[in-house]
C-alpha cells in the first residue's frame, strides 16, 4: 500500500508542484493550504506516514501544527519535514524543538526533497518493524511463561484417573489450572477464569494462580483457600474492574472423598457411573466481586467409574457458524457419551468435538478442562 503524505503549503503554485512531484513517486498525497486544516486532516482517520509542512500558514503556523501533532498520541510519531522560506538558525532550531525530523529551506531542489522523504520513510519503516519484532518476541516469552505456570502433565494419584488441558482464545489467556499435593497427601486441583481474554486477563491470571496456589499449601479446606485469595486480591481486582471465577477441589485418595468450593465457576459436572450428569452449581460469587467470600465446602464420593468435570465457559458458550451456542445440555451429553473412556481420552474427545461443532469459527473464549475419573484400587 502506498505511503500517505500530507502536504501543508499555502502557495497555490508551489503546493501544486510539490504535490505533483511527490505523487509521481508513487505516494498517496493530500494537499491543504491552511495550518488548522492540516492539523485536523492529520488527526482524522488513519494518520499520514509523513507531513511536509510550511511555517508561514493561515490558521496555525507550522510550528504550532508540528507541536500539536507531537502532543497527540495518535500522531506523535509522524515524521515532519519543514519546507519553508524561513532560513535563520533560530527558525531551524524552533522547527526541531517543535518536533520536526528535517528542515529544508526554499528555494529547494525537488530531487533532494524526494530523497529526504524516501530516507525518512525507510528509517520509520525499520523502526516500525523493529518494534513489531520486539513485540513478537515479548509475546512469545509471555506464552512460554504462561505455559510453564500450568503443569505439563497431571500427577499420579491412587484411585484416580486425571487429565487436564487449556486452550486460550488468543496467544495467551485468562484461564488457568494447577495441581499440587498438600502435606496430608491430598491432591488439590484449581481451575479459574479471569474476565476478558488476551494479555490483560493473563496478567490477572498469574497473580490469581499464585494466590490460590500459595493458600492451598497451608489452609485445610477449599473454602479457606478461596477466602484467603479473595482477601488478598479483592482490592486490586476492584481497582481494575476485573473478577475471577475459581474452583478449588481437594481429593483424598484413601477415602475417595472430594471436597470442593466454587466461586462462580462453571461448568462443574458430576457423572456417577451409569447415570446422567448433574450440574453442581456455584454457591458463591467470583473472587473480586464482594469483600467476603460466600462459597462453602461441598463433598461427594468419587467411586470407580464416576466422572467429575470442571470446565470453563468457553466450552458451552462456543458457537457454530449459524450463531447457535452449544449450551449446558449438549455439553453434558458430550461428556456422558465419552464417559466410558479414560480421563485423557475424554479431554481429547471434548476438545475435538468442540472444534467440530464450531466448524472453523474463531474461538471466542479460553477453554479449560479438568477431568477426574474414579478408578478401582
Amino acid at each position: 500500500m502506498a505511503k500517505k503524505i500530507l502536504i501543508v503549503e499555502d502557495d497555490p503554485a508551489l503546493g501544486e508542484l510539490i504535490n505533483y512531484q511527490i505523487e509521481a513517486e508513487g505516494y498517496q498525497t493530500t494537499w491543504v493550504t491552511n495550518g488548522r486544516v492540516g492539523l485536523e486532516t492529520a488527526q482524522q482517520g488513519l494518520p499520514p506516514d509523513l507531513v511536509v509542512l510550511d511555517v508561514q500558514l493561515p490558521g496555525l503556523n507550522g510550528f504550532e501544527v508540528c507541536q500539536a501533532l507531537q502532543e497527540t498520541p495518535s500522531t506523535a510519531t509522524i515524521p515532519i519535514i519543514f519546507l519553508t522560506a524561513r532560513a535563520t538558525m533560530d527558525d531551524k532550531l524552533s522547527g526541531f524543538d517543535a518536533g520536526a525530523v528535517d528542515y529544508m529551506t526554499k528555494p529547494f531542489r525537488s530531487a533532494e526533497l524526494i530523497a529526504r522523504i524516501k530516507a525518512i520513510l525507510t528509517q520509520s519503516e525499520r523502526k516500525r518493524q523493529q518494534g513489531l519484532d520486539e513485540a513478537k518476541f515479548e509475546m512469545s516469552q509471555a506464552v512460554e511463561i504462561q505455559r510453564r505456570l500450568m503443569p505439563n502433565q497431571p500427577p499420579t494419584v491412587p484411585t484416580l484417573d486425571l487429565s487436564a488441558q487449556s486452550r486460550p482464545a488468543k496467544q495467551i489467556g485468562g484461564d488457568f489450572y494447577d495441581f499440587l499435593f498438600r502435606p496430608d497427601k491430598q491432591l488439590v486441583f484449581i481451575e479459574g477464569d479471569v474476565t476478558g481474554k488476551g494479555l490483560p486477563a493473563a496478567l490477572i491470571m498469574s497473580s490469581t494462580l499464585t494466590a490460590l496456589w500459595g493458600a492451598s499449601h497451608y489452609l485445610e479446606t477449599p473454602q479457606e483457600v478461596l477466602e484467603r485469595a479473595n482477601l488478598d486480591l479483592y482490592g486490586k481486582l476492584t481497582e481494575v474492574r476485573k473478577f475471577v471465577t475459581a474452583f478449588v477441589g481437594a481429593y483424598n485418595s484413601e477415602t475417595r472423598q472430594l471436597t470442593y468450593a466454587n466461586a462462580g465457576h462453571s461448568l462443574v459436572i458430576h457423572v456417577p457411573l451409569g447415570q446422567a450428569g448433574v450440574i453442581l452449581e456455584a454457591d458463591g460469587p467470583p473472587i473480586g466481586v464482594l469483600p467476603t467470600m460466600l462459597s462453602n465446602n461441598q463433598q461427594l464420593t468419587l467411586n470407580p467409574g464416576d466422572l467429575f468435570v470442571v470446565a470453563s465457559d468457553g466450552f458451552f458458550e462456543a458457537e457454530n457458524p449459524a450463531g447457535e451456542m452449544l449450551g449446558h445440555k449438549q455439553f453434558i451429553k458430550l461428556i456422558e457419551k465419552s464417559a466410558p473412556h479414560s480421563a485423557e481420552e475424554i479431554v481429547i474427545s471434548l476438545f475435538n468435538q468442540i472444534t467440530d461443532f464450531t466448524a472453523g469459527q474463531p474461538q471466542a473464549d479460553d477453554q479449560t478442562l479438568i477431568v477426574l475419573k474414579g478408578e478401582a484400587t
